[in-house]
């Protein structure tokens, strides 16, 4: 969770976090891992499209959250569409779930908490698969 505060007004801060491409992230050697990272999906988007846009979990004017559902860890990321709805629920094996809430708060007349929380969860089939891997190295190694 990462917490700032703007030196802007709460509805201005809303709007222009409303606005933020938040696959977009620079800097050093994230961008160069991000970089070399994106090669794969790039070589694929080419030829099948570009990826699907997060689904918006949230409709308030103070938070708002995305969320995308998929196999991140891949060179070229499977997407699975999930409907807002459904989100929480969604537990498909092999499938994780990425979650960004971004919530504003007035700090006075003209600035903003600004507050984003990120949240990576794996689905209960894979927590499980992880854990009877566990259990087998534990016994393999006595």
């Amino acid at each position: 969770m990462r917490t700032t505060i703007v030196d802007a007004p709460v509805q201005e801060t809303y709007s222009a976090a409303r606005e933020l491409d938040f696959t977009d992230v620079r800097g050093g050697v994230v961008s160069a891992a991000g970089w070399l990272r994106a090669l794969p999906e790039r070589r694929h988007n080419r030829r099948h499209g570009p990826p699907r846009r997060p689904t918006r979990l949230t409709p308030s004017g103070a938070e708002f959250a995305l969320g995308v559902a998929g196999k991140f860890w891949k060179p070229v990321i499977t997407w699975r569409r999930v409907a807002a709805d459904d989100f929480a629920a969604f537990d498909e094996p092999g499938f994780g779930k990425l979650v960004m809430a971004v919530s504003v708060v007035s700090y006075g007349a003209h600035r903003t908490v600004l507050t984003v929380h990120t949240a990576l969860i794996r689905t209960m089939a894979a927590k499980a698969r992880e854990r009877a891997l566990a259990a087998y190295v534990r016994t393999d190694q006595a």
